[in-house]
């Protein structure tokens, strides 16, 4: 719950200390995501999520720098799995990607959760 009572995320997992005593750190699942799952699950009775088909990484301020990248931002591509979407689209390893569908990418954690969010295609062109 945030400060004015709003759900903001549902506990998963929390560290346990000594004793069954808590440690203090919890992980939570994002109230929006928990909401998708839920949605699909009533409506369709399991979860589909999007898959590119890539394995990514964090472009450090190094790796922009040699890239000749003039922002630290997006994901780099480390492996790229043969007949996926993303091999059918042309996409290599050590490939940068910025923007998904004009939207801008972030992070590694942005990136994945977009890809997820997207409805799967059955098959690419």
């Amino acid at each position: 719950m945030n400060t004015v009572g709003e759900l903001i995320g549902i506990n998963s997992q929390i560290v346990p200390g000594n004793g069954g005593d808590s440690i203090g750190i919890g992980f939570a699942i994002p109230s929006n995501m928990a909401r998708t799952v839920m949605d699909q699950l009533t409506k369709n009775g399991k979860v589909r999520r999007g898959q590119l088909g890539v394995t990514v990484g964090r472009v450090t301020s190094d790796l922009a720098t040699s890239l000749g990248m003039s922002e630290t931002k997006g994901v780099i591509v480390n492996s790229v799995r043969p007949g996926t979407a993303a091999d059918s689209a042309g996409i290599h390893q050590g490939d940068v990607i910025t923007e998904i569908d004009g939207s801008s990418v972030g992070d590694v954690n942005a990136f994945r959760n977009r890809i997820a969010s997207m409805a799967p295609v059955l098959k690419c062109p």
